[in-house]
């Protein structure tokens, strides 16, 4: 059977005209996350998980307060670890990303810098002047001389 370009576009109008499909029985945990934030503003308005749990009950929703507190913290806790990340929640990245501010600035490539050689494994030549006349650096590179008045 050839399938032609009126045929696609027949389906694609039926497909946009579909209406939202939604499951027709959902779990507990559904239930409590669908309604987070008005369980949440009713205990903000000094409800307690119990009164709550007593009312969800009442309305055909069989749940008690210990429940319901968990799904509300795993709610939350979920909630939490979205903000501030930029990627796709559960992925290693996101997990494991670190903030702009901490990356080292970017400087010029080139090998890195050696570190410095103690003092014990300096060699010095035996003409050299006495390191108390010597000639010395600062952090800024200014010279200066390393005889210090005491």
């Amino acid at each position: 059977m050839a399938i032609t370009i009126d045929d696609i576009e027949a389906l694609r109008r039926r497909l946009t005209e579909l209406p939202r499909n939604q499951p027709r029985e959902v779990s507990k945990q559904e239930v409590v996350i669908l309604l987070a934030s008005e369980l949440g503003a009713a205990r903000r308005r000094g409800y307690s998980p119990e009164e709550l749990a007593r009312l969800m009950s009442e309305q055909g929703i069989a749940i008690n307060a210990a429940t319901l507190r968990g799904y509300l913290r795993r709610k939350r806790r979920s909630r939490k670890g979205r903000r501030g990340t930029s990627t796709v929640v559960g992925t290693k990245a996101a997990t494991t990303a670190k903030p702009a501010s901490s990356a080292p600035a970017a400087g010029p490539a080139g090998p890195p810098p050696s570190p410095p050689i103690p003092r014990s494994a300096q060699v010095v030549p035996k003409d050299a002047a006495p390191a108390s006349e010597r000639e010395t650096h600062d952090a800024r590179g200014a010279r200066g001389s390393a005889n210090v008045e005491r």
